[in-house]
């Protein structure tokens, strides 16, 4: 069974991203850009910049390593193997579900 509103998924590294009447945030700070985005859209930034003020939102993190591409690439290692056995549990609960929906699951250029 093919679900027709599943098409493909497109890999865009940013915080927060806005796809039609969709709007994803990847991460907990993400999550408040989002949120705030959000208000944004359903009252205006002047409220959404009110409610940024109240909750003393200013973030100003101390290191570079929030992303693969910024971080040193001994951190990176080390995350990467401390994370292997969850990563491989993940992506085999994601091929299990994607039988089940009978959906395409696309994985570092592979088809499942």
């Amino acid at each position: 069974m093919q679900n027709s509103w599943v098409k493909h998924v497109d890999w865009i590294e940013a915080r927060v991203v806005e796809r039609r009447k969709y709007i994803t945030a990847a991460g907990v700070a993400a999550g408040l850009d989002g949120a705030l985005r959000i208000v944004s859209l359903l009252r205006d930034d002047r409220v959404a910049q009110q409610i940024q003020l109240e909750i003393e939102y200013a973030p100003e993190t101390p290191f570079s390593s929030g992303t693969p591409r910024t971080a040193l690439s001994e951190v990176l290692q080390a995350v990467q193997e401390s994370t292997h056995a969850i990563r491989e549990a993940r992506l085999a609960t994601g091929k299990r579900m994607a039988i089940q929906l009978g959906i395409a699951l696309h994985v570092s250029g592979q088809l499942w």
